[in-house]
């Protein structure tokens, strides 16, 4: 992270790869597995937060039709917010910040 730009960046996945290894001892998956460890990961005290920045196929993010149902496979992933902080920026330093940002988000 590029901390004269970013404050803070609230990542699910980092939080995800941490309970996955301490609850499941498991480093890589493969979809169905990656499916199914996501739909508890977003129902644990841990990833219950970030529920409502997901959107699944047949969903909207933060809609409640056709969310993860605790304890099933999450239906097929579309988009995942990530929350980021940045600094406030003088003028001068604006565009160049705002710069960053753009290109590392897209």
């Amino acid at each position: 992270m590029q901390s004269d730009i970013i404050d803070d960046v609230d990542a699910w996945s980092s939080k995800y790869l941490r309970y996955r290894r301490e609850y499941f001892d498991e480093e890589n998956s493969d979809n169905s597995s990656f499916s199914a460890r996501l739909g508890q990961f977003l129902y644990s005290p841990r990833g219950g937060r970030y529920r409502e920045r997901f959107s699944f196929e047949g969903t909207a993010v933060g809609s409640a039709d056709g969310e993860v149902v605790c304890g099933e496979e999450a239906p097929r992933l579309l988009l995942a917010e990530v929350t980021f902080t940045h600094k406030v920026s003088t003028c001068s330093t604006y565009v160049r910040r705002y710069l960053y940002v753009y290109y590392l988000c897209f």
